[in-house]
């Protein structure tokens, strides 16, 4: 689907959720349940980010801050990201993506981790276009269906 409207990427709010629930479901993401979106997007170290196009969640990210030495924040993950199916193709996971790195940035982030399934190779080609490269393998780790994982690290920019 083309985007026709302007596309925003906010802070994800609990009125999101069930956009995001039903994104995860479609694009078959790990399971997560309402209250573990609304969990993680109301902790001080969680960045959680929607993007919105005509008043509709096109895609999401959720991230947690890793700290180091002394609680000082250096690290982060990407627990979730995913943008709808009608949305895809169309830079809204870019943007997503473009946003979210400014925003660690800001906090001084230096390196963004990810687990990514071995198999599902446009999401590891996304990543790599974003700067990600393989550090290494994490057996068994996805379930329904069970996968390796590939985890991957970028250096925020």
């Amino acid at each position: 689907m083309k985007t026709t409207g302007a596309l925003i990427v906010r802070e994800m709010t609990l009125d999101d959720i069930p956009q995001v629930l039903s994104i995860q479901s479609e694009t078959g993401l790990s399971f997560w349940s309402e209250t573990d979106y609304s969990r993680e997007i109301g902790q001080t170290d969680s960045i959680g980010l929607s993007a919105e196009v005509d008043s509709v969640v096109a895609g999401f990210i959720v991230i947690r801050l890793l700290a180091g030495d002394g609680n000082d924040f250096r690290e982060a993950e990407i627990l979730n990201f995913a943008v709808s199916k009608k949305f895809q193709r169309n830079g809204v996971g870019s943007r997503i993506f473009y946003e979210s790195t400014r925003q660690l940035k800001k906090l001084k982030i230096d390196e963004l981790w990810l687990e990514v399934r071995e198999s599902n190779f446009s999401a590891i080609n996304f990543y790599r276009r974003h700067g990600f490269e393989p550090m290494s393998t994490r057996r068994n780790y996805f379930t329904d269906p069970t996968e390796n994982a590939i985890i991957m690290r970028s250096y925020v920019k």
